[in-house]
């Protein structure tokens, strides 16, 4: 890897904190997957019922509301009605 100026500079990886740090930023488990998801579902007053099947997250509420997560994204696609989805960041 070269500088601005020329100098070549070797790559250091990072340091093991960072790479921490980043594994509990974009690290989902099922664990916190359904803590969160029952945390705003309970607000609703909807029921919901977990599974977890090809790499997936899956919560299924009562209300016919499907969020769907995976370990690698915090971010989730949630669907209801006939079709109507959207993305969320929980």
């Amino acid at each position: 890897m070269s500088r601005n100026d020329g100098e070549t500079v070797a790559f250091k990886p990072p340091s093991a904190d960072i790479r921490q740090f980043a594994k509990g930023v974009f690290h989902m488990s099922y664990d916190v997957f359904k803590e969160r998801v029952r945390g705003l579902v309970n607000r609703s007053g909807s029921k919901v019922s977990f599974h977890h099947e090809d790499g997936k997250h899956i919560a299924r509420c009562s209300d016919g509301v499907t969020i769907i997560g995976n370990v690698l994204c915090p971010r989730v696609l949630v669907k209801w009605g006939s079709g109507h989805t959207a993305y969320a960041t929980i």
